[in-house]
């Protein structure tokens, strides 16, 4: 049987991965984004503009990525981040 601290490591762990994985699928939305926006009719300021923001997002969220990989508690089992190249 786990011991308190055994089970809050356990669940620090388990959260981590979870907004692991969310932080990928929002990765892959952002490119998604970026895509659509790249073949749209839009001036090209405003598509500066767009993929300007959108790039922006997608280094937020990739140093989080990292920040959580730093922190140690991301396990990298049981999600997807293998099948997604940052």
């Amino acid at each position: 049987m786990l011991n308190v601290s055994e089970k809050i490591i356990s669940r620090a762990t388990d959260l981590t991965n979870l907004l692991m994985l969310k932080y990928i699928t929002m990765l892959e939305d952002l490119k998604v984004y970026e895509a659509e926006v790249e073949s749209s009719d839009m001036s090209p300021e405003d598509k500066e503009a767009t993929l300007s923001m959108i790039n922006l997002l997608k280094n937020i969220v990739v140093k989080e990525i990292y920040s959580l990989a730093a922190e140690g508690l991301f396990t990298g089992t049981n999600t997807q981040e293998e099948s997604v190249a940052l």
